[in-house]
């Protein structure tokens, strides 16, 4: 498996293998689809099927479990995926143009003093939390990115052993060979950071009356599932950053 960049590879193996790949490493069996058509095939036609994800077990001691791409088949997250639905459809999108307009012309105005990533994170940061932002280092967002990029150290296969070997995480912390566990409680924390930071200041935000409306905002005004809902919501929140942002940046 590749290490870096393991799309360029993928698509050479599917000019000599096809649109649907199998591998096995270690343990692991994993599935490469590179075409719309086999993604379609399997997770629109055959959904019910492929909908479940596998664990990856250094993903889950960080705490990763509870963003939608990690979350496992079952009630909670068919509310991930209605609520994503219903902040996110056709119609709700239509709400968020003007702002990624003004987000658009001040990126422009600006585009030879800051990063690269700076304009995806601001139109996404407004859309989800109602949170602008003003400076291409905002704390917000560079906690984010930098949760984001944690994970996706640990999501590449091949890189933990304890994605291959699952037992491994029960052993104690002081054994040889068991640093992932000092790393993964080192790195706990950024998750958490990510979802539970701005989710907060949208709801002081609320609070006092002055939030500008947003996916979280309006999720959260209509949310019929107490303490639950608003668990659900505030991991959708923090899925919906991690996805828009990144795959952004990464097209």
């Amino acid at each position: 498996m590749p290490r870096t960049h393991p799309w360029i590879k993928f698509t050479e193996w599917a000019k000599i293998y096809g649109d649907i790949i199998h591998l096995r490493v270690h343990t692991n069996h994993i599935v490469i689809l590179s075409s719309y058509k086999a993604v379609s095939d399997l997770f629109e036609s055959r959904g019910a099927l492929y909908s479940h994800r596998p664990r990856r077990e250094m993903a889950f001691l960080m705490g990763w479990e509870r963003v939608m791409p990690f979350h496992g088949y079952d009630e909670d997250w068919k509310m991930y995926r209605r609520y994503a639905n219903q902040g996110f459809n056709k119609k709700a999108a239509m709400k968020y143009h003007a702002g990624q307009t003004r987000d658009v012309h001040l990126f422009l105005q600006r585009l030879a003093a800051n990063s690269e990533n700076f304009a995806p994170g601001k139109i996404i940061m407004r859309i989800t939390y109602g949170y602008v932002v003003t400076d291409a280092n905002d704390p917000y967002v560079k906690s984010s990115d930098e949760a984001i990029e944690s994970l996706g150290r640990v999501t590449m296969m091949g890189n933990y052993l304890v994605d291959s070997y699952p037992f491994l995480r029960h052993l104690p912390t002081w054994l040889p060979g068991m640093g992932f566990k000092t790393k993964a409680f080192e790195w706990s924390k950024l998750p958490l950071g990510m979802a539970n930071i701005p989710f907060e200041w949208t709801k002081k935000q609320m609070a006092a009356g002055i939030a500008i409306p947003s996916f979280l905002s309006e999720l959260l005004e209509q949310n019929v599932d107490g303490r639950r809902g608003e668990e659900i919501i505030k991991w959708t929140a923090a899925s919906m950053y991690g996805g828009g942002a990144h795959t952004t940046v990464g097209s």
